[in-house]
């Protein structure tokens, strides 16, 4: 399962792959379309409907939107490096470029996505 981690929050990055390690964790499996041509689960299950399947992968992407401005930030904030320049020559500058940033990229309003089922992945 691919994961995205940033300071205690790993959540998972959507694909078909994050997705059957949460619907059926071991599975091997080929598909073609929406169909399973291939199936082998080593706790017995069939595969996944695909109803299933498009459910979590919507959870999963409603997840990845969520921490968008994580994404973002990254791709803003200066390089570590020029960042401990900044705070030893202008700390206040440094606070303002920091804030700057994250003003652009707010952290959304109300309650973090549930992660819990990706826990132990």
């Amino acid at each position: 399962m691919t994961f995205r981690v940033f300071g205690n929050v790993k959540y998972p990055v959507p694909g078909i792959d994050t997705v059957m390690d949460v619907l059926r964790p071991g599975a091997k499996y080929e598909i073609h379309g929406n169909k399973f041509v291939r199936w082998q689960d080593p706790s017995g299950k069939n595969p996944p409907t695909w109803d299933e399947v498009m459910e979590e992968t919507k959870k999963q992407e409603e997840i990845h939107d969520y921490y968008e401005y994580e994404r973002e930030r990254e791709k803003s904030f200066p390089h570590p490096m020029d960042q401990l320049d900044m705070i030893y020559h202008d700390l206040e500058g440094w606070r303002k470029e920091i804030k700057k940033i994250k003003d652009k990229f707010p952290k959304p309003e109300g309650p973090e996505p549930d992660l819990t089922p990706y826990i132990n992945n």
